[in-house]
């Protein structure tokens, strides 16, 4: 069986920060660049945007792979039902 993810709410908060630090970070660093220096500390609404969106897309890509792994385990109990079939 595959492992589960395991976490306890002072372990996830830690988590959210960090991640959302990161975000922060990385935004400013890539407003500033496309936008010349200073710009990301201008427009507070534009770095919001771009943490949602880096959230948003983090949320998709773990919601799919725990789609993924649902189609794989229902696969094999179609496989394994099917295997149980044929026998009778």
């Amino acid at each position: 069986m595959k492992r589960m993810v395991r976490c306890d709410s002072p372990t996830a908060m830690d988590q959210a920060d960090a991640t959302v630090n990161i975000y922060f970070t990385r935004a400013i660093q890539h407003i500033d660049h496309a936008f010349g220096a200073g710009y990301a500390r201008e427009q507070p609404r534009l770095v919001s945007a771009f943490i949602a969106a880096c959230a948003s897309d983090l949320n998709t890509s773990l919601i799919t792979k725990a789609l993924e792994d649902i189609g794989e385990a229902v696969a094999m109990c179609a496989d394994a039902l099917n295997g149980q079939r044929k026998r009778l």
